[in-house]
């Protein structure tokens, strides 16, 4: 049940941050009803019906695409985004905190600078031997 309490947390921090962006809920709810209003005025009650479910799919991937871009930028902005050194911390304690007990402290370190981060991908590729105008 914690993993249910978690995503159902998680569904109303991400609705409670969708909300919150009026542009997304325009270009959400209101740009693709407008869509609709002039589909349905210029071709007709038919062709409205056929257009009816591209416009759902149009809104339900604005709305995901939008919130994508509004998390990452708002987690870049505030620091949360942990660099590369810094990452596998972050996926231990992942690991490890379902076995700790509910009174079990657990603190994460997440020193660093991602500005050091290409420079260390680029020297490691370069001693591996690997093109790096590939990757």
């Amino acid at each position: 049940m914690r993993g249910a309490a978690l995503a159902l947390r998680q569904v109303g921090y991400e609705n409670r941050a969708f909300w919150r962006n009026p542009a997304a809920a325009f270009f959400t709810f209101a740009f693709p009803l407008i869509f609709l209003v002039i589909f349905t005025t210029i071709f007709g009650r038919d062709a409205a019906r056929f257009f009816t479910a591209g416009i759902i799919t149009l809104s339900v991937v604005s709305a995901t695409f939008t919130n994508i871009a509004m998390s990452v930028t708002l987690a870049r902005e505030e620091g949360i985004l942990a660099a590369l050194e810094s990452s596998h911390a972050i996926a231990h304690a992942l690991r490890l905190a379902p076995t700790m007990r509910r009174d079990d402290i657990l603190l994460v370190n997440l020193s660093g600078r991602g500005d050091k981060d290409v420079l260390s991908i680029q020297k490691a590729l370069d001693a591996a031997g690997r093109d790096t105008a590939a990757t």
